[in-house]
């Protein structure tokens, strides 16, 4: 499935382009690193390593041995990553980049690592406001607590999960369709009063999320919370369902 865009991109300085270009490589290489697996049929066959490319689909390299085979792979990963790039995505990019950093949070102080480690983490994650129907809310800190995590942690965690299951589907299912058992999966919370929350999303996650959300006329926040919702429901047993 290609993404599009049906407006024009807002222009942005070169460094904030190299910035973006420099997130798309690390989340692509993260995503389709995470997925590579190593295949021989038989002894003596040649050896296989398949990636999955975000919003590329699977890619597939072989040679005589495993070094052949990786160096083929990693060649196909950089032509990938380096492949040129919509203004639209990298204006967004750069955007999400600049959420993410934009925050309220300053630099913890004195030799607390921990804290400090926190503080970069959320440096490096993009920001997207959303509307949670308070049910929601409410689902997502108990199992915040049960797991003994953040809301935060939980609720990106779960967005996330949701977002990929979604897009990985949507290559081979109708993507109205999808979007339909999205909304209604977020329609159980309802009616309930309204939380307004800030998701903190990976800068590659929080991309493809508002690329797709701009093909299909949804907002970013529309989205996020179909797909928060759409995550928690895949992560619950039978008997925490609604």
């Amino acid at each position: 499935m290609t993404r599009r865009s049906s407006t024009p991109a807002a222009a942005v300085s070169p460094l904030a382009d190299g910035e973006a270009l420099l997130r798309h490589v690390q989340g692509v290489h993260a995503t389709a690193l995470a997925s590579a697996r190593l295949e021989q049929m038989t002894p003596g066959a040649p050896v296989r390593y398949s990636i999955e490319l975000p919003g590329l689909g699977q890619r597939t390299v072989a040679a005589s041995s495993v070094v052949p085979a990786l160096r083929a792979l990693l060649t196909e990963l950089a032509d990938a990553c380096l492949a040129p790039l919509a203004l639209d995505t990298l204006a967004t990019l750069a955007a999400a980049v600049a959420d993410g950093e934009a925050g309220d949070d300053t630099p913890p102080t004195g030799s607390n690592t921990e804290a400090a480690e926190r503080f970069r983490a959320k440096a490096r994650q993009a920001t997207i406001g959303a509307t949670l129907p308070e049910r929601l809310e409410q689902a997502v800190a108990e199992r915040a607590h049960v797991e003994q995590k953040t809301f935060s942690e939980v609720a990106r965690r779960l967005t996330q999960d949701g977002f990929d299951d979604f897009d990985s589907r949507s290559f081979a299912e109708d993507s109205g369709d999808l979007l339909k058992e999205l909304s209604t999966g977020l329609e159980v919370w309802r009616p309930s009063e309204t939380r307004q929350v800030m998701l903190r999303l990976n800068p590659n996650h929080s991309v493809r999320l508002r690329c797709a959300a701009k093909e299909f006329s949804y907002s970013a926040s529309e989205l996020a919370t179909m797909c928060l919702a759409y995550g928690l429901a895949k992560a619950c047993t039978p008997h925490e369902q609604v």
